[in-house]
């Protein structure tokens, strides 16, 4: 995973990363080539509306305090896959125990989670029922 090489700024900064430099190291210190697009290629997200088309049911969520949210699915693109932004917040937040301290994204994007998969559920037990009459 590249990152960034700005300490001072931050361990996930990309202003100063150099994919050339990278690649050399990589190539002179362990003999392969970075393939940066392996990821995309294998999980999908370069283009989300086709690549997650046939998933359902899934909340996303993220926030400005996650590193790693450039790489997170930022906004709805499809009915079925919904994203939440927590704008004080990182990943995970919202699936540890409610604390006081929770600021009001976590808490709001909280009960969007609970009415989603409340949802969901209620749809998957009215359709098991039509199978079972």
């Amino acid at each position: 995973m590249p990152q960034g090489d700005d300490p001072s700024q931050s361990c996930f900064t990309w202003k100063n990363w150099d994919k050339d430099g990278h690649t050399k190291y990589c190539q002179d210190k362990y003999g392969t080539t970075p393939d940066y697009g392996w990821a995309f290629r294998t999980f999908g997200g370069l283009h989300p509306a086709k690549d997650f088309a046939d998933y359902t049911n899934i909340v996303f969520t993220n926030g400005e305090l996650d590193p790693w949210r450039g790489g997170g699915y930022l906004k709805n693109e499809t009915s079925n896959l919904i994203a939440i932004r927590m704008d004080k917040s990182a990943h995970h937040l919202d699936l540890r125990a409610p604390n006081a301290a929770d600021p009001p994204e976590v808490i709001s994007g909280r009960a969007v989670e609970k009415a989603y998969i409340s949802k969901w559920i209620l749809q998957f037990q009215n359709q098991a029922t039509q199978f079972i009459h």
